[in-house]
């Protein structure tokens, strides 16, 4: 079983919070639990925007079991944007 140990070397949290009060920014938080009851009117709108185009996935296919470590290095650059996919045949 592996034993986890969490070392923070800086502070946690929200750094700059006076800079919220002196730009008087509104910041708020929710917690998903306090809105499954809306889950059924959020798959209905989900689904509308996912049949009119508006919400989509973005890939970036790789073609071949060639390029694996290319995409593999992709994750860890700024080169990737959405999900990756090395199609092999």
């Amino acid at each position: 079983m592996a034993c986890w140990t969490w070392v923070w070397t800086e502070r946690e949290g929200v750094r700059n919070l006076l800079n919220l009060i002196g730009k008087e920014v509104n910041m708020q938080g929710f917690m998903v639990g306090s809105y499954l009851h809306r889950f059924g009117d959020f798959a209905k709108e989900m689904e509308s925007h996912l049949k009119q185009g508006k919400i989509g996935s973005k890939l970036k296919i790789f073609h071949g079991i060639e390029t694996f470590l290319e995409s593999l290095e992709s994750l860890f650059t700024s080169s990737n944007v959405g999900k990756v996919v090395v199609q092999v045949k």
